[in-house]
């Protein structure tokens, strides 16, 4: 009877103490060479720790231990997913994870790894070789994460015994941060800010050193490197501008002592479409949810994400539309998620969908677009989904020019098809068995309306004539029989130079001030638009 009484006070001491009551050692690296992504140490650039992965647990980011210092709890814990700012990791050299857990090491394997959406592999778990019932702080070297460059991270993993796993564990976790060592001041030769016509380059990094800068197909001025800041004051920075499109532009960085020179290249590269997608029907508000147009209100997106190799950045065009530009480097992990902000949509009234692709480079046999639409039941938890996916092949819509589809919902592949809480819109570039990933692909004039598709605003004028095109001083535009509300023209960098209200079936366009090259002009009347190119000689 006492070894009995023995043995449940020993399991009662033990189940009480199943937390920690102490924290993990402080850190002491400095800021300027950390990324944070859960430490009262720094500032983190998590933006949400608790998305919707499936897991079985949940997370508590406020966990006391009795110290007034916080950590992160995760309990009954098989897999958490944290999303983060996405950030260029490139130059760290380390992943540092506090972790307590009582779970017995014996029979509990905890990994954990960045994910990653640049270049290299997306995600490698490591394991954390931890001790129970006290706090296990680890460096783990970014060479263990065999293939990955950390050079866009948006994600971060946890895992224990695998996901889905059918054991779960508790575990505790602070101080989640990369680090690198600190360098000498006077040997520095990096940067801290490198911008591009006047703002930073995407994916900018102290310790990355090239970048692409992409503009529309047909840009004639070249972009210009308008300001390269030194990390240290002392150090000195020499820029040698692209001479064309494509042309590559350099920044030659030399430090403070003279011991260290860095060079900074920006490859200037023409991509993507000349022109928006097509201008879109006049519709009425109640019969319009727009995710991504120009044409109507936007909802707002909460968050946009990636998956795998796939990345995704908003694309200007010439005309000052916007499209979104989404790239894959292996199959099957273009995907793009457009979580969608505030409340679901409820759009069961609503028939069809519209989306216009545009899809650059060869195409293959058997390679795909695919389009999902998430109905999350128990929204905003996102448990019971549903799906409703309809795939487009990318041999119908060719490349090099937009492809426009406007779907019943009622076509879409699912059962049942529900549609009161859509929550979440999926786009997937898919090659297939054994075949590479295309693109990039092109996206844009993403809603939902009712009815079928009206004639569109894009129409052609009866009678449009421009001339002379090219021209060295103006064109002279002219209708049959309708008159033109206003005339804007565009440079091919999406500014405004010139803005006319004729009212009138025939106007020029003064083009004496303007430099050579292509501008666009659209053309308003009171029926709908168009829009048309113009070459200044």
């Amino acid at each position: 009877m006492k070894k009995i009484t023995l043995l449940f006070i020993m399991l009662t001491a033990y189940f009480g103490y199943a937390q920690p009551t102490n924290n993990a050692p402080v850190p002491v690296k400095d800021a300027v060479d950390v990324i944070s992504i859960y430490s009262g140490a720094y500032t983190d650039i998590a933006t949400n720790y608790n998305p919707f992965w499936g897991q079985s647990g949940a997370v508590n980011t406020t966990y006391d231990p009795g110290t007034g210092d916080l950590v992160m709890a995760y309990t009954n814990f098989n897999y958490q997913g944290t999303d983060l700012t996405t950030i260029n990791a490139a130059g760290m050299e380390f992943l540092h994870v506090d972790l307590w857990t009582a779970a017995d090491p014996g029979v509990s394997v905890i990994k954990v790894s960045p994910i990653n959406n640049g270049t290299g592999a997306g995600e490698v778990l490591v394991t954390i070789n931890h001790t129970a019932g006290t706090w296990t702080s680890v460096d783990i070297p970014k060479s263990s994460f065999t293939g990955m460059t950390w050079d866009s991270v948006f994600q971060l993993k946890i895992a224990a015994n695998g996901a889905g796993s059918a054991t779960p564990i508790d575990i505790y976790l602070d101080n989640i941060y990369f680090w690198k060592s600190a360098l000498d001041p006077a040997a520095d030769a990096t940067l801290s800010d490198l911008q591009v016509e006047g703002a930073t380059i995407n994916g900018f990094a102290s310790a990355s050193t090239t970048y692409t800068y992409y503009v529309p197909t047909g840009t004639v001025t070249v972009p210009q490197i308008t300001s390269a800041t030194t990390t240290q004051a002392g150090a000195s920075a020499i820029i040698t501008q692209a001479s064309g499109i494509p042309g590559s532009a350099a920044v030659e960085v030399t430090s403070s002592d003279l011991s260290t020179t860095k060079t900074y290249t920006v490859n200037i590269v023409a991509v993507g479409p000349a022109t928006a997608g097509p201008i879109q029907p006049a519709r009425a508000v109640a019969d319009v949810v727009s995710v991504f147009s120009d044409e109507y209100t936007n909802v707002t997106p909460s968050g946009l994400e990636t998956f795998g190799s796939a990345t995704y950045t908003n694309f200007t065009i010439a005309n000052t539309d916007d499209t979104r530009r989404l790239t894959a480097t292996a199959n099957g992990e273009g995907m793009q998620y457009l979580f969608l902000g505030g409340a679901p949509l409820d759009l069961t009234s609503f028939t069809n969908m519209h989306i216009d692709f545009y899809v650059e480079g060869a195409v293959q046999v058997s390679q795909e677009l695919q389009v999902f639409l998430h109905n999350f039941s128990a929204w905003p938890s996102g448990a019971g989904s549903t799906k409703l996916f309809k795939n487009f092949d990318v041999n119908t819509i060719g490349s090099g020019a937009w492809y426009t589809v406007d779907l019943a919902l009622d076509t879409f592949n699912d059962t049942p098809l529900t549609r009161d809480k859509i929550s979440l819109i999926q786009i997937v570039v898919n090659g297939g068995a054994g075949v590479p990933a295309f693109g990039p692909v092109y996206i844009d004039n993403i809603y939902f309306h009712k009815g079928t598709t009206l004639a569109t605003k894009n129409f052609e004028i009866a009678g449009l004539n421009v001339y002379p095109n090219p021209a060295q001083d103006s064109w002279t535009v002219k209708t049959q029989n309708i008159k033109m509300s206003s005339i804007e023209v565009f440079d091919i960098l999406g500014k405004n130079v010139i803005s006319l209200k004729p009212e009138t079936t025939e106007a020029t366009i003064n083009a004496s001030q303007l430099k050579s090259g292509l501008y666009f002009a659209k053309i308003n009347t009171a029926n709908g638009s168009t829009s048309l190119k113009l070459v200044k000689e």
